[in-house]
């Protein structure tokens, strides 16, 4: 009975989790020090975290579409963003890397896009994101055609986490100044947190990504600081209408 209730935790753990030697190291075993069955838990562990920043910005979507307003939010820090993804998207691009590599980017790069016009769109200004959107078509072109040299590509792409960073202080600001988050998605800067501590474990790029970390942990704590506020501009912006 006890090995019928194990099996289907067993077969999810080995399946998703862990190799079957880890798991009678760690559960049968109880060798709870075992190194490299621990690296591996943990890195798998990283990548589903990683995973939530992929549907972060459709979150963050929602929640404009929702509420038909796009307040508080930094337009210059969703372009920086969208300007990280891009450069990655280019350069695999250029070295013609199968779709299946880079797949996950073009996904968050078209939610960018997409959050950038909504912007534009609920703040009344729908010329103005239909010239964005157009100067970033001819901009994602020169980025990934022979106009552009590729060591121009390779190091924006090894820079990019600089645009994130520098994205995610703009956001932080905006929120200090005006004393609310607006329609910041709270949820969506939690995955993006999450994502974040994921590439802090795994790149080279140490001190960037731990700042990047941190940026986003910034932003985390004042859409808990600043909920109350927001809440009551939400519910007064509706009387109003």
């Amino acid at each position: 009975m006890v090995e019928e209730q194990i099996s289907p935790l067993k077969d999810f753990l080995i399946t998703y989790i862990m190799p079957e030697k880890c798991y009678e190291h760690l559960f049968l075993r109880l060798n709870l020090k075992h190194g490299p069955c621990m690296k591996i838990i943990l890195n798998k562990i990283l990548s589903v975290w990683m995973l939530g920043e992929l549907i972060a910005p459709l979150l963050q979507i929602w929640v404009v579409v929702q509420d038909s307003s796009a307040q508080g939010l930094s337009l210059v820090s969703v372009v920086l963003q969208l300007l990280a993804v891009s450069v990655h998207t280019a350069a695999c691009i250029l070295h013609k890397f199968p779709i299946g590599a880079y797949g996950d980017s073009v996904f968050v790069l078209v939610q960018f896009v997409l959050l950038v016009f909504l912007i534009q769109y609920y703040r009344g200004k729908t010329v103005t994101g239909c010239v964005l959107l157009s100067v970033y078509s001819g901009v994602m072109y020169l980025l990934t055609s022979a106009v552009t040299p590729e060591v121009v590509v390779m190091a924006m792409q090894e820079w990019s986490v600089v645009f994130v960073i520098s994205g995610q202080l703009i956001q932080a600001g905006c929120n200090l100044t005006s004393g609310s988050t607006g329609q910041l998605s709270g949820a969506s800067v939690f995955l993006v947190f999450l994502a974040s501590l994921g590439r802090t474990f795994r790149s080279t790029q140490g001190f960037l990504s731990l700042l990047s970390s941190c940026c986003s942990l910034l932003l985390f704590i004042q859409t808990l600081i600043y909920r109350k506020t927001t809440t009551r501009e939400t519910t007064r912006r509706k009387k109003e209408e």
